[in-house]
């Protein structure tokens, strides 16, 4: 099983996606989705190849819609580079 390492970036979108859910829907709400999000890149480290090439968007990319929510994430040796996690309906092109 391969290593999960969230870039900054990353991390960034997971913090944003939690406080507007919890602005939205509540505190459990929120935590509720952040945890669905998380278990979709835990599933990453399970299956690496599960996410959808992305080629066209960034060279190595792969992503991994939950929900809502689209993980970009890059295969590496010994680790799941996850890059993004971005609304579905965003333009990969313009945050990756």
């Amino acid at each position: 099983m391969r290593r999960i390492r969230k870039h900054a970036l990353a991390e960034s979108d997971l913090i944003g996606i939690w406080r507007y859910s919890y602005r939205r829907w509540g505190a459990a709400q929120a935590d509720k989705y952040l945890d669905e999000l998380d278990d979709g890149i835990q599933e990453l480290a399970r299956n690496p190849e599960s996410g959808a090439r992305r080629d066209y968007v960034r060279d190595g990319y792969r992503v991994l819609f939950v929900n809502r929510h689209a993980i970009y994430y890059k295969l590496m040796a010994s680790t799941i580079h996850v890059v993004r996690v971005l609304h579905g309906e965003m333009d990969p092109g313009k945050y990756l």
